[in-house]
Formats: C-alpha cells, structure tokens, sequence
C-alpha cells in the first residue's frame, strides 16, 4: 500500500510499477481525475497538480517542480529515434476555460 498526495510521485510511482512488472501489475489510484469533469475540477483546484497529473498521461516529466515563472514550457518527454542524438517533445499544458478559450 502506498499513499501519497501528488500527481506528479503518482505519476512515478504508476511507471516504476509497469516498469518492474509489466502488464501484471495491479493497483488502484483513487483521486485521480476519471473524467473531463474530475480533470476541470482539478484544474480549478490546484493548477500544478492538473499540470502534473497532464504530464503524467503521456509520460511526460515536469521541467521545473517549483511554482512559478516556467516561460510557457511545462514538460519534456525525452526519447530516442535511432540516430545518436537524445530527442525531445515540449509540453505546455493549458486548460479550457467555459466559453473563453484557452486560460
């Protein structure tokens, strides 16, 4: 049993588990969003935890954990493509706002 209280160690913890053992893992996260609803809620809540538990869907890694000034960039996810160098895709996460576009 594990209990923690961020998206982001949840995030960590879900790809340490599928990395030890693959699709035989069992677990249940309770609190993370399930729904458009939930994630708006989260959103609305916390932003770096919405951000965070964004990230975590595509296995993204936030750029910076503390809370402030990010110039636009949220995450990083790394990879490689067959040629020598580390490749990478920028994150910015941003939510919707009812009726106002992009907040």
């Amino acid at each position: 049993m594990g209990i923690d209280v961020t998206h982001l160690a949840i995030s960590l913890i879900k790809v340490r588990l599928r990395d030890a053992f693959g699709d035989t893992a069992r677990y249940q996260v309770i609190g993370e969003p399930t729904t458009a609803e939930d994630a708006a809620e989260l959103a609305e809540s916390d932003k770096y935890q919405f951000q965070w538990w964004a990230l975590g869907l595509v296995g993204a890694r936030p750029v910076d954990q503390k809370k402030g000034a990010d110039k636009g960039i949220d995450g990083r996810l790394y990879f490689h493509d067959g040629s020598p160098t580390t490749r990478q895709i920028i994150f910015s996460v941003r939510r919707e706002t009812q009726g106002n576009g992009p907040a």
